[in-house]
């Protein structure tokens, strides 16, 4: 019994345990299925939900598309951007038209990318709810399924409306700003420029951005460009000058202000022009050569004219005294001493010769009484006269291509041909070439080798050309310097091209030298062309005769003795009775004292107490009308304006010439009285 019922307590628990497991496999695991499922979907709902929310809550607008590009979906700033619409009108919206892109050409772009199965990406203008200009930054890409299947496109845009706004002024600001601007990146390639420097450079942006700035360097270095690279890198700015090549291939100076942005790895780079304050720099150096040359002059002429003052009172009394000797007591003109004397004449007027180049080096002042003459004979002639003392074997050659007139005086300028022919015969060893050339030459900033200013414009030139020795570029700067010279002992006083120089100063004329070692030089004279002159009357012929004085009263003041006393006895010669002074302070008291006595006055510019300007004027005041002659051994010392407002019509540079004294005084004395 005990074991028949375990043995039924066994099968109760039997078929329990195989209800259970029918129970589980039948009902309760496909119960747990679904409640697992249930949740599943619930977790994946809320995933939506939330995915859906952060899409209707995001500030950029998502707009979902057909394949067509017909709307399907869009988020609440979309609406809020463009606008709610009724449903049925919303159906009708495409992203490949207005609202969404107002720019057909945009939009037809748009389309093709798409269909390329690519991501558009691009700045969308377009007009808000209000009416107000937006700017979209938008962004469209394909919408795929899980299994890659193309069901249509997904566009999110952000407004960027405001950064729109600041780009645009930043942009505008760059672009009217004075200096050059633009972004490199780190290896050099250009990514933004303004319009300034593509003014400045002569290229346009398209071709600007993506050009390396080694291509529009004119520095050479690249070791020193990769240093400058590296030291800015570590510094993160510089400021340095440079030069850029333009378009067109001339090079301009700038100045670079250069920094480096680690955060975006790009060089801001800011250039300003400096050809302008090159040009300036340049100008200002041309004025102080020019004053340098300016102030070299004055100072040799101030040195020159108190030696020449000196010297040539002396040689006034050396010649004056000889020509008296020579006219009163040798009567054999064949003799010894009559050749003695012609021999000191003529070593004294060497001497007044060498002392008028040395003032003519110094005189700058214009010479307005200057004749209108034709160059071309006065080349003519010079070629003429020093033909035979050139050798046969250097070849004199003359072209003239037209004739026009300038204002100067024809002995000067057979003067400084005479000088450039003989330089130019010394620079040839046996054969060779001498070239005169007169012709027109348009000048662009040549600089003058004398007055050390830039020329411009149009010139009568004279060339004077050899191909000789040449100039060596050292020797340049101080070629019209007084007293030096490139020839050997004996061979040159170093005062040709000095004269040169004071004759062309005092002619408003320039020189342009060009020279190369060895293959010879160049000297073009540059003078204003003027119109010839109107013919003139003819003038009455003056007498040869000079008419000899009756007696009068002819004082002589002069501070050099020997000089004074010359005077009164040429004066005493020819008819008249002649006083000296050695003091204006002593003439001027005598003057006071009896001017009835004086017909004439004779004096000297440079003296003690009282120069010659000064005692004419004081003369004149005790006898008015009386006639004065000026002498001076510095014709530069005059202020002739001065002399003319007090009626000094004749001034002699010493040593005088002694038939041109006496023909100024019969001229002051037998003029005829005015009417």
């Amino acid at each position: 019994d005990v074991t028949n019922l375990l043995g039924h307590l066994y099968k109760f628990v039997c078929y329990v345990l195989i209800y259970r497991a029918m129970f589980v496999v039948t009902v309760r695991r496909p119960y747990q299925a679904l409640a697992r499922q249930t949740t599943e979907l619930q977790q994946s709902n809320e995933t939506l939900r939330t995915q859906a929310l952060a899409l209707e809550s995001i500030a950029a607008t998502v707009i979902v598309t057909d394949l067509d590009g017909r709307l399907r979906w869009r988020n609440r700033a979309s609406h809020q951007l463009s606008g709610a619409l009724p449903p049925q009108e919303e159906a009708n919206l495409s992203l490949f038209a207005a609202p969404f892109t107002p720019d057909p050409v945009q939009a037809e772009e748009m389309r093709a990318t798409l269909q390329a199965s690519q991501v558009w990406r691009g700045r969308v203008h377009g007009r808000d709810s209000l009416g107000r200009t937006v700017v979209l930054e938008r962004t469209v890409t394909p919408l795929r399924n899980e299994d890659g299947q193309l069901l249509g496109h997904v566009s999110v845009a952000e407004n960027i409306t405001e950064r729109s706004q600041a780009e645009q002024r930043h942009k505008r600001v760059l672009d009217t700003a004075i200096d050059g601007f633009w972004i490199q990146d780190e290896n050099g390639r250009i990514l933004e420029v303004n319009e300034a420097y593509q003014r400045l450079s002569g290229y346009a942006a398209s071709e600007l951005i993506g050009m390396h700035i080694g291509q529009l360097e004119a520095f050479e270095d690249t070791p020193a460009l990769e240093q400058r690279r590296q030291r800015l890198l570590q510094t993160g700015r510089d400021q340095f000058l440079s030069r850029h090549r333009h378009k067109d291939g001339h090079t301009f100076a700038v100045e670079i202000s250069i920094t480096w942005d680690p955060q975006s790895r790009n060089f801001y780079v800011f250039t300003r022009d400096r050809s302008e304050r090159e040009q300036a720099q340049a100008v200002q150096l041309d004025l102080e050569r020019q004053l340098q040359q300016s102030q070299k002059v004055q100072a040799l002429g101030q040195l020159t004219g108190g030696i020449a003052h000196d010297f040539n009172n002396i040689l006034a009394a050396i010649l004056g005294y000889s020509n008296l000797a020579l006219d009163r007591f040798v009567p054999d003109k064949q003799s010894k001493l009559a050749r003695y004397l012609r021999e000191v004449i003529t070593a004294s007027e060497r001497a007044r010769d060498l002392i008028a180049k040395m003032l003519s080096f110094t005189r700058t002042r214009a010479n307005n009484s200057l004749e209108i003459i034709s160059p071309a004979q006065v080349m003519r002639e010079a070629v003429a006269m020093m033909r035979p003392s050139i050798p046969a074997s250097i070849e004199l050659r003359l072209r003239i291509d037209e004739e026009p007139n300038i204002r100067m005086d024809a002995g000067e300028l057979n003067q400084v041909l005479v000088n450039l022919l003989i330089n130019a015969r010394d620079a040839i060893d046996e054969q060779g070439a001498i070239d005169l050339h007169l012709h027109r030459v348009e000048m662009s900033g040549q600089l003058c080798a004398i007055s050390q200013q830039r020329l411009s414009g149009r010139y009568l030139a004279l060339d004077v050309s050899d191909n000789g020795s040449g100039i060596a570029p050292e020797h340049l700067p101080r070629l019209f310097d007084p007293f030096f010279t490139t020839k050997d002992v004996g061979k040159g006083t170093g005062l040709g091209l000095s004269v040169v120089h004071g004759i062309l100063r005092r002619s408003a004329a320039h020189v342009v030298v060009d020279s190369d070692p060895g293959r010879g030089s160049r000297f073009r004279l540059l003078f204003p062309v003027v119109e010839p002159p109107a013919p003139a009357a003819d003038a009455p012929q003056n007498a040869d005769l000079i008419p000899a004085g009756r007696g009068q009263q002819i004082w002589v003041v002069d501070d050099e003795a020997a000089v004074a006393s010359y005077l009164a006895e040429l004066l005493a010669d020819w008819g008249y009775r002649a006083r000296t002074f050695g003091d204006p302070a002593q003439a001027l008291a005598a003057l006071e004292a009896a001017p009835a006595e004086v017909d004439a006055l004779i004096t000297d510019q440079t003296m003690p107490g009282l120069s010659g300007l000064q005692l004419a004027q004081l003369a004149r005041h005790f006898k008015p009308g009386l006639p004065v002659l000026l002498c001076t051994g510095f014709r530069d010392s005059i202020d002739e304006a001065e002399a003319r407002r007090l009626g000094l019509r004749h001034i002699f540079t010493k040593p005088l010439v002694n038939r041109e004294l006496l023909q100024a005084l019969a001229e002051e004395l037998y003029a005829p009285p005015a009417a």
